[in-house]
């Protein structure tokens, strides 16, 4: 996002500069402009008075008023133009003022919320890591129960399984999509007379939970004994 505001920002710059300085380049060369055509009415006025020195007065009035009155609607025209380029500069410099002002306010806004939704999703981080540790040892201390008591956790006792008669032995995978936005990767595993069934339930929100015949288990047995 900064650099996004910054790269705005140059080219704002740029294109100020070379408008200001293709600017001052043409008021420079009006600036040259009327100083030459100044020296040349000058020179004019110096060679009319030469010229009519002596002679009758009748040309001369009229014809030197005219000079004067034309030199003057000239520099008048030169001062309104050097003018409306000021006016247009400083418009243009108001404009990038405004538009920079725009642009570092859109970054400010736009950091703070990635700055929120950061936040947003740590929390959310911390929340998912708790819940799966209090899983864990939630299914480790069933496991253990289980063992002192003599339960049956998948290798101890041989069993006669009845569903076992309703799927081929080895392995067979069924995918089964909730209601709850969840998807359930279903394995059953059928050796002899035997039938064990491992689950892996996926949640949207990133969760990822196994059981062997719905009791918790680790990714590490699901790996190891459902393949």
């Amino acid at each position: 996002m900064d650099e996004i505001v910054e790269g705005k920002k140059v080219f704002v710059e740029n294109e100020y500069d070379e408008i200001n300085t293709s600017e001052q380049n043409r008021m420079k060369k009006q600036e040259e402009y009327i100083i030459d055509t100044k020296q040349k009415f000058e020179d004019l006025e110096s060679r009319l008075m030469k010229f009519h020195t002596g002679r009758s007065t009748e040309f001369y009035p009229a014809n030197y008023e005219k000079i004067l009155e034309d030199e003057e609607d000239f520099t008048q025209k030169s001062e309104q133009d050097t003018k409306q380029s000021e006016d247009k500069r400083l418009d243009f410099q108001a404009n990038a003022n405004q538009l920079e002002t725009e642009i570092r306010q859109f970054g400010e806004e736009n950091a703070e919320s990635f700055k929120n939704n950061q936040l947003e999703i740590e929390e959310l981080e911390v929340d998912l890591k708790e819940k799966t540790e209090e899983l864990v040892e939630e299914s480790e201390k069933r496991r253990k129960k289980n063992e002192e008591e003599e339960f049956y956790i998948g290798e101890k006792k041989e069993r006669q399984d009845q569903s076992a008669a309703d799927y081929p032995q080895g392995v067979t995978e069924e995918i089964i999509e909730n209601q709850n936005n969840s998807t359930t990767i279903r394995r059953i595993v059928v050796e002899g007379t035997r039938t064990d069934i491992y689950e892996k339930t996926l949640y949207k929100w990133g969760g990822i939970f196994y059981t062997k015949n719905g009791t918790n288990i680790t990714q590490d047995i699901w790996d190891r004994e459902s393949r």
